[in-house]
């Protein structure tokens, strides 16, 4: 149907030039070139003026004669092709004239027949015979667009540019039956008629549509546009947009060539643009950019998102939701299974998830809760289920996936970002700390496993981390402690072979590295590591020695154990952070000694606190150079990779 209204839409545009240059009737030839659909047209009235010559001329002539031609014309109507529009018009004006009666009938139960038109005879000619399509053509129509921003021409474009997509990513692919308009047989015209399609079709429909592009450099970049459909020009160009758009979706989805994705997805507001004003091909649309964001090259993905987040900012009530479907749902596939391998990718998704995030706060916690409560609803589930079961295993085994851990590092990621910028009173991303915090912690207390400490561990990093970005206070040193504890309550422990357990790249570890001493040795340096990092976020308080006395008394305690080997482990893997701690509590007592205020004066104990953060102290120095310590080990892994 929206081809048939193109077409006739042609058809209006070219009859009216026509009429506007009778005098040149003779020259219709020449024009061809510039619009085949016009010579069509004039080709056809010259034809059915010839008609009714010929019919003029036999209405001389005896009835006996044109009931001898009629007859004769019949029989080879039977043996050779259907007759033209003009000849056929003649034969029904000479029944009118031999039997009256009959042709009365004709048009009394077949009106079809007696208004065949000459422009379906045209049709039927176009669709049987196709046109091999060569540079110039493509040229030609390229110069016409930009001088006249022509619809028929852009229509022919279009329909070249959905052969060129069929040429260039389905060469193999069997016919699906529709006839073609056009054949390519060189490669280089195919890529040639993609490149002038994809610079100047946007144009063309811009300047009918009235739309004004935003361009990347300006500030109305950020700001949302008019929807295309919503404009009274839109059925005039819908046809022409959805078959362009429908195209250009399968050559993204089916090329691999970085050089052409990266060309197509360039400037993608004016593919977006048009992409969300039909709901089924912006769902494909943006799946299809979302899969080469998530699997393609580093050029292509880069311009795969700034894609995304185009259409996401000029679209946010349509287009914006689906952004985040497609998005989250790619980032889920990549980080199903995590290691040194695709951690970069995985890093890469995630900072962009994070950007896609603080588009629209309202938004993006709702598709927070959501995500969050889809944690909630695992944990449910494996908390309710009775453990032995299939069903448990399986309960246990997608909670304690990768999956898991990288929806809690992406909202961690996304809070700590965004919370510091949003104004106290209007905040939601605030509202979301809790139900995460939550959701971590119960997964640490539902299994009390050697075999699930990775997991903790990663989790209880986020954790700190939230803290550190929002400033919220969350006690996450009994959880640290438990797993000590854990490792020191296996007895008897074996030596092993086995290398050390990365940790920030596993989520449990197989059973053979339960109770050896490489995995006790592994588990009490992450857990002294946290302790640091825990205790670190609260080094400049005030009630600092309070805070750390409980820690510094379970500490004491492990390095008494009674077993020797495992009070050799504890007490190297402890004792730096033991007086690191002792070391802090001493300098905060010595400054507090000082002091003349009332505890109970908030303001005087916030200017002290920011005084000491200010000045640093042992164990915030400490913690700071280990930091800068790990970056570089991180930075120089990521380069050996």
């Amino acid at each position: 149907d929206e081809e048939s209204d193109d077409a006739g839409m042609d058809s209006e545009d070219n009859m009216a030039h026509v009429e506007a240059s009778d005098d040149e009737n003779d020259d219709a030839s020449s024009m061809g070139s510039f619009d085949a659909a016009g010579s069509d047209v004039e080709d056809g009235a010259s034809d059915f003026d010839a008609g009714e010559a010929a019919i003029a001329s036999d209405s001389e002539d005896d009835d006996e004669e044109d009931e001898q031609e009629f007859a004769d014309e019949e029989d080879v109507d039977a043996e050779q092709a259907p007759l033209s529009a003009d000849a056929h018009m003649a034969q029904l004006q000479k029944l009118a004239e031999t039997d009256p009666e009959f042709y009365a009938f004709l048009a009394k139960n077949d009106k079809h027949l007696l208004e065949f038109q000459d422009q379906d005879d045209a049709e039927a000619e176009e669709a049987e015979e196709a046109e091999v399509l060569t540079k110039e053509t493509v040229l030609q129509w390229r110069k016409q667009l930009e001088q006249c921003y022509r619809l028929p021409t852009l229509s022919r474009l279009v329909a070249a540019f959905q052969e060129a997509v069929k040429a260039t990513v389905h060469k193999n692919a069997p016919n699906d039956g529709k006839p073609a308009r056009f054949i390519i047989r060189d490669p280089k015209v195919a890529n040639l008629t993609i490149a002038v399609a994809r610079r100047t079709v946007s144009q063309v429909l811009s300047h009918h549509l009235k739309i004004k592009m935003p361009s990347t450099d300006s500030v109305s970049a950020n700001k949302a546009v008019t929807l295309p459909a919503e404009l009274p020009t839109w059925k005039r160009c819908r046809g022409v947009v959805r078959r362009y758009i429908s195209s250009m979706t399968d050559l993204i989805r089916q090329s691999h060539s970085t050089a052409l994705l990266t060309f197509l997805l360039r400037n993608p507001q004016d593919l977006g643009v048009y992409a969300v004003c039909f709901a089924r091909l912006k769902q494909t649309f943006l799946e299809v950019v979302a899969q080469k964001w998530a699997l393609g090259e580093t050029a292509v993905r880069a311009h795969a998102f700034m894609a995304l987040r185009r259409i996401a900012i000029m679209f946010p009530h349509h287009a914006l939701g689906d952004v985040y479907k497609f998005m989250y749902k790619q980032f889920s596939l990549l980080t199903k299974k995590y290691d040194a391998r695709n951690a970069l990718d995985a890093t890469f998704t995630m900072n962009c998830m994070v950007e896609l995030n603080g588009l629209h706060p309202a938004t993006t916690y709702r598709f927070g809760f959501g995500q969050i409560k889809k944690l909630a609803m695992l944990l449910r589930k494996a908390m309710h289920t009775q453990s032995g079961k299939e069903e448990n295993k399986q309960s246990l085994a997608a909670l304690y996936a990768w999956s898991t851990y990288q929806t809690v590092a992406l909202w961690r990621h996304t809070l700590v970002t965004y919370i510091p910028l949003e104004d106290a009173a209007d905040g939601l991303m605030s509202l979301l700390v809790y139900p995460l915090t939550q959701i971590a912690l119960g997964i640490m207390k539902l299994k009390c496993s050697s075999r699930y400490l990775p997991m903790h561990a990663n989790l209880l990093r986020e954790l700190v981390a939230l803290c550190q970005g929002t400033g919220v206070f969350i006690p996450l040193a009994p959880y640290a402690i438990a797993m000590i504890n854990l490792v020191l309550a296996r007895k008897n422990v074996t030596k092993s072979t086995l290398k050390p357990v990365p940790f920030h790249t596993t989520t449990r570890v197989a059973n053979a590295y339960v109770g050896t001493v490489v995995y006790r040795q592994t588990v009490l340096n992450e857990a002294s590591e946290l302790l640091t990092d825990i205790c670190g976020l609260q080094a400049h308080h005030i009630a600092f020695p309070e805070f750390v006395l409980p820690v510094m008394v379970q500490l004491r305690k492990m390095m008494k154990i009674d077993n020797p080997q495992a009070q050799i482990a504890v007490t190297k893997a402890v004792k730096p952070l033991l007086s690191k701690l002792r070391e802090n509590a001493d300098f905060i007592n010595a400054k507090r000694k000082r002091v003349t205020f009332h505890p109970s004066d908030a303001e005087a104990v916030a200017a002290f606190e920011l005084q000491l953060l200010e000045m640093g102290t042992p164990l915030g120095r400490h913690v700071q150079a280990r930091q800068r310590v790990l970056e570089r080990q991180r930075e120089a892994d990521e380069a050996a990779r």
